[in-house]
Order: structure tokens, then sequence, then C-alpha cells
């Protein structure tokens, strides 16, 4: 049988600059000159000498008993991609842009390189800064996108200029555990830190990843003009996001969030506004405040009803609601719900026949609160119809009146220790989220099980209330004997003082 041929670096062909040919001895490789004219047909050396030699380890040769040159392959091309890159960048210069070269880390210079504006190291192989990134006086846009960050870099915590922020889907590394390798964006966490010391920040950009929470002082952002959080894991329009009254464009397609709270309506400044492919069930009519929308996406969710009066939103010029996604501009996008409220055909006929039908509806009063029951809404707000009195709005007001002894009502409604834990983690800091973030994972846990439960159907039946009606009375109910159990009737009391109130 015939030797197995050397690899493809050892071959007799020719080859560019910082490339080997055949192996030679090692002996006669240290005798050659690169310059010499011989060296231009003699196997075995460099057509070019490189700063350094590679790295050379002799093995034995069976066939011929010669020592071999093993080149260090991957120590050579680091090399040479690193002059390469050395001459994408001019020291001085404003703008340092390295993409697709393997790098792994940012070289710079703070000293040589305080006139740098922007850091754009786009598909690399980066997993974190160095601090001296921090020593840049003038950077203000830092573009970091399919890196394989697994945690959120420290060091731009102390980028005081920065303005622009760009995270998009950090990859997995292969040197990570081998743990949850199908999840490939793996950036899970944004600092608390982030929006003590970012404050100049006015675009972020996160999408792909596999953030879950936002920290509790995230709307501390207070110049942010654009937020993109699209293809992540958040399950709920987190509470600080209705305090970021400078956001012009908010961003959260592809995410797991079910419902938008009546305080949507503080985002006056709200220009494009995208939360497709979500789970979302109803839409408040608070969205209608929103005077300067002009693009709103609601594609591919679970949508019944639109808000009665969405045709008044003057600057929402509606579009043809099969218009591409990756081409969209100005408009409403309705596709991909099954709406009863308008009528699905309505919809799928243009924004004419909706504004139309819409008129018409708001003309005939009864005709309108019974379709709109039927869709399990309100004419006044939607998320009263599946919470009643326990809105998120109310649990934020509750969680306020309960102190640190949050923990023994945590214990009482079922909650373990790792899971108190959690809260604490995902709102370091802020017991009032902790607290509020509890209550609501309790009563939507409680939701599903009525929703599952046969003996919730026949308990109905019986009682002739509404569905509404009937998991508010138990949902509170529930709630006030925990409170009475852990010694707390202050508490009970106004839960009873709210429910007559509020006439639920």
């Amino acid at each position: 049988m015939a030797d197995w041929p050397p690899p493809e670096p050892f071959q007799k062909t020719p080859m560019q600059p910082h490339s080997l040919i055949e192996p030679l001895d090692l002996k006669e490789l240290e005798s050659s000159s690169p310059t010499s004219s011989s060296n231009a047909s003699t196997p075995g050396v460099f057509l070019e000498e490189p700063a350094s030699p590679p790295h050379v380890q002799t093995v034995p040769d069976n066939s011929h008993n010669e020592p071999l040159l093993k080149v260090d392959i991957p120590n050579v091309l680091g090399r040479f991609m690193e002059q390469r890159r050395s001459s994408d960048y001019c020291p001085g210069s404003k703008k340092y842009k390295v993409t697709r070269q393997y790098l792994e880390s940012v070289c710079i210079d703070p000293q040589r390189d305080t006139a740098l504006e922007e850091i754009d190291v786009t598909d690399n192989e980066i997993h974190d800064l160095p601090s001296c990134i921090a020593e840049l006086p003038n950077l203000e846009t830092l573009i970091l996108d399919r890196n394989r960050m697994v945690n959120f870099p420290m060091a731009i915590l102390h980028c005081k200029k920065l303005e622009v922020l760009s995270m998009k889907q950090q990859r997995i590394s292969p040197s990570i555990s081998p743990l949850n390798l199908a999840d490939k964006h793996r950036l899970y966490d944004i600092p608390f830190e982030l929006g003590t010391f970012c404050s100049n920040l006015t675009e972020l950009y996160l999408s792909e990843n596999s953030i879950k929470d936002l920290p509790s002082n995230f709307h501390k952002l207070s110049k942010l003009r654009i937020l993109d959080l699209s293809a992540n894991m958040l399950k709920e329009f987190s509470p600080c996001l209705y305090k970021m009254t400078s956001l012009i464009t908010l961003i959260l397609s592809g995410n797991q969030i079910e419902a938008i709270g009546s305080d949507i309506k503080n985002l006056t400044n709200l220009q494009m506004f995208r939360i497709a492919n979500n789970q979302l069930k109803s839409l408040p009519d608070e969205l209608c405040c929103l005077k300067n929308i002009s693009t709103l996406s609601i594609r591919n969710n679970q949508l019944k009803a639109l808000p009665v009066e969405i045709d008044n939103l003057d600057a929402l010029k509606y579009s043809d609601s099969t218009a591409s996604q990756s081409i969209q501009s100005d408009g409403l996008y309705l596709d991909g719900n099954d709406f009863m409220f308008p009528p699905k055909a309505i919809c799928e006929k243009g924004s004419k026949q909706i504004s139309m039908y819409l008129r018409r509806m708001r003309e005939n009063p009864d005709d309108l609160n019974e379709l709109l029951e039927r869709c399990r809404l309100t004419n006044k707000q939607t998320e009263p119809a599946r919470f009643g009195l326990l809105t998120d709005k109310y649990l934020w007001d509750l969680a306020g009146n309960i102190g640190f002894w949050w923990t023994q009502l945590a214990s009482e409604l079922n909650f373990s220790h790792d899971q108190v834990q959690q809260f604490q983690m995902n709102y370091p800091g802020d017991v009032k989220a902790q607290i509020c973030n509890m209550i609501r994972a309790w009563r939507d846990g409680q939701l599903s099980k009525c929703d599952n439960e046969p003996w919730f159907k026949v308990i109905l039946q019986q009682s002739g209330k509404t569905q509404c009606d009937m998991i508010n009375s138990i949902l509170v109910d529930e709630l006030k004997s925990v409170f009475k159990r852990i010694d707390h009737t202050d508490m009970m009391e106004r839960l009873e003082r709210d429910m007559k109130d509020s006439n639920w």
C-alpha cells in the first residue's frame, strides 16, 4: 500500500508569502538564506521570511527516517491575519473597522488612538473588551455584532460619551460547556449598571440574543431614542419601558410577550413600534394615544380585536397587510392574526375598509359592546377583561405596600427558595420590582390552571358568572387568605376595599 500523502501545506506547489512548501531537514532550513537566489527552487523554504519563524517540532517519519518540519498552521495564519488587520486600520483615524477577520481581541492604544469615534468589529471571535477601551475620550459608536460575548462587557460602562451600542446575535463559543448548545445566542443579561453609567446612549441594539428580563433601572437611559430587543426571550412588556418617554423606535418582535399595559400611553414620542411574532391576545385602547406613531407591526400574534379608535391615529398610514416585513415602512401590519373585530375579511381589504367598519360600529354602541364581549374585551381597557382587579398596574401599586416580609408571602404562594432568589437576581436592589414580579408570576400561574382545569368549567356554569368575574373572585380570595395566614390583615382589608370600590 502506498504511503498516505502528506498534508496540503507540504505539497510542491507555488505558494503565497508566509506559506510553506515541502518539508526539509531542520539543519538545511537553518543554513538556508531566504534572500538567496537558490531558495526559489529549494523545497521547504519560505518565499518571504515572516517576522518570526513558525513553531517547529521534529517528528519521526517511519518511511524515510528523516525529521519532518511540523508547522503550527493556526499560528502562522494568526500572524498573517494580524498583519492584514493592521492594514485595515490606520492609527490616529476616527474609525476602527475590522470585520470578518477571526479577531479575538480589540487591539487599541489609548494614547495613540485618542481620535477614535467609532469601533466596528462585526463578525469576529471576540469574547470580551479590554478595559483600556474606557480611556478613549471620543468613542461614540461601538458595534460588536455577531461575536462570542457570553457576558456583557463591563468596560463599556465607563465609555462616557458612548451614544450607539450594537451587540446583535452573540454566538455560543465552542470552548463553552457543551450544555444547551442548541441555544446559539448566549447574551442573557443586561447589567444593572448600564442605566446608571451609560446615560448618553441614544441607540441600543441587542437583537437575536437570549435576554429574558430588563434591569429595573433601565429607564434611566433617558436619552435613548432607538431600542431593538427583537428575537430575545422576553415574556413581558417590562414596566421600565413605560417610563422611557424619549423612545422614537421600539422593536420587540420575536419574543414571548403576552400583554401590553395601559401605561403604553406614556410613550408619546413613539413613531415606530414593532411587536410582531409574540403572544399578544389583546391591545390596550391607550395605544390610540400615540398620536405620532407612523409604523405599527402586530403581525403573527393571537389578537382577536383592534382598539376601537385605532383609525384616529392620523400619522398611521395603513399599508397593504401582505407587504413584506423586510421592506415595510410606514403603516399598520396586521396579518397573521385571527381577527373578529374587525372581521378578518375586512382587515384583509385594507385601510379604507377598516376605517369605514370602525366608524360604523361606533355609531351602534350596542352592537359594538356585544362584539367586544365576544372577543373577551371591554370598550375601555383590555387588561381587566382577563385579570380583573389584579392588573399589572394594581400589582405594582400593591407591591409598594409590602415590605421585606415578601419572602414569607412568596413561601405561602408556593414559591421555592430558588425561585425567590431568581426574582432577587432579576431585579437586584429593587424590592418593589421583585415583589411585583413574584405576585404576577403567581397570578399568571393561577390563570393558566383555571383555563385548563375541568372543575373550573363546572363551577363557572353553576355560578352564572362570567369567566372573568369568577377568575377574579378566586384569585382575590386566595390572596386574602394568604395575607390572613401571615398576620397582615391590613393587606387583606385593602383587597376587600379595592374589590368593592372597583365593582368587581
